[in-house]
């Protein structure tokens, strides 16, 4: 187990425990596919004490998912905004989303970046790493997971939605949306 400080709201800094994905059940989900794009393996588990408290800071201490969120939450009133759609890249060309991805967000490759599942399940590992294996994410889990970067002072987040869209929106601090409404269905 890794402790790696991190500062999140409210400037205080906390340690996020974390195990690497191997030394977990989750590592069947990772290991073939790095292997064979000749990828290295660099997936983080948060232990659960540690996704709970960055779940909690990000989306609510009330909620475990996404399904739980209340109606006021931030992340349930944002403007997102439609930037691709996921489940014909996930069953045709997983690499041909790379670009998509990486084009999407501001954050640089070696950005940390977190795929947050529920309170429970929160996984961490760079940006590039994620644009490279986003299927492999979805394979663990594709029922609206988040990826939001590491940094709270950056609030910009990409949606996984159960339909096969990604989303994105930008948070302004406490939850204010920053980019207009996409009024697109």
């Amino acid at each position: 187990m890794t402790l790696v400080p991190r500062t999140l709201e409210c400037e205080r800094t906390v340690l996020l425990e974390r195990q690497p994905v191997e030394a977990t059940e989750l590592a069947e989900y990772f290991e073939t596919e790095a292997r064979d794009r000749r990828v290295p393996l660099r997936v983080e588990v948060l232990e659960r004490a540690s996704a709970e408290l960055m779940w909690g800071q990000r989306f609510g201490p009330t909620s475990r998912s996404y399904q739980s969120l209340p109606d006021d939450s931030p992340i349930v009133r944002a403007n997102w905004v439609s930037i691709a759609q996921w489940q014909s890249a996930y069953s045709h060309d997983a690499a041909a989303m790379q670009p998509v991805l990486a084009e999407a967000m501001s954050w640089s490759r070696e950005s940390p970046v977190l795929f947050c599942v529920s309170n429970a399940l929160v996984l961490s590992c760079s940006w590039e790493f994620f644009t490279r294996m986003w299927d492999c994410f979805l394979a663990l889990e594709d029922d609206s997971p988040f990826v939001v970067c590491e940094h709270e002072q950056d609030r910009e987040i990409l949606w996984f939605t159960p339909l096969g869209e990604i989303r994105k929106a930008e948070l302004g601090p406490h939850g204010r949306r920053t980019i207009p409404v996409d009024e697109s269905p």
